[in-house]
């Protein structure tokens, strides 16, 4: 579920942004073409609820390299622009038989500037149901005999 998050948050960003910025969501130390995204989940937690129910907390960090000598203006610009591309995202399961198409809502979204770089955090939470198979009892015979 957490490379569907990465690959939706991916597509929001290429939809507000265009072809003219780089997404990255490994980390590379050379070669980067700024400006550009890179994506990182900082951590997950999930807490067991009923009915093998889970509630599942992603927290990541969008951060944004910017490409031009006016940082702050351009970070700023590129922070508001991320509060409204990432509010909602689209999930596709593609384990399903057809494209099944899930919305999810961004919460707890801030952005700071650090070293140049703006941060973008945002935090992608539900509930996540966890499929059992369970092997089905196979016929059962037994003999009783009663002793006097």
């Amino acid at each position: 579920m957490i490379n569907q998050i990465i690959d939706a948050i991916s597509v929001a960003i290429a939809e507000e942004f265009g072809d003219d910025y780089n997404i990255y969501d490994e980390r590379i130390n050379q070669e980067l073409e700024e400006p550009c995204f890179f994506i990182h989940l900082l951590n997950g937690d999930h807490e067991l609820f009923l009915n093998q129910r889970y509630y599942r907390q992603n927290h990541f960090d969008v951060q944004y390299f910017p490409g031009s000598s006016a940082i702050q203006r351009e970070c700023n610009d590129v922070g508001e622009r991320l509060s409204g591309c990432l509010e909602y995202i689209t999930l596709y399961d593609a384990d399903a038989e057809q494209d099944e198409v899930k919305p999810i809502r961004g919460g707890s979204m801030h952005y700071e500037i650090k070293d140049d770089v703006l941060h973008f955090f945002v935090d992608y939470n539900g509930f996540l149901k966890k499929q059992i198979t369970e092997t089905e009892m196979k016929t059962l015979s037994q003999q009783v005999d009663v002793k006097e």
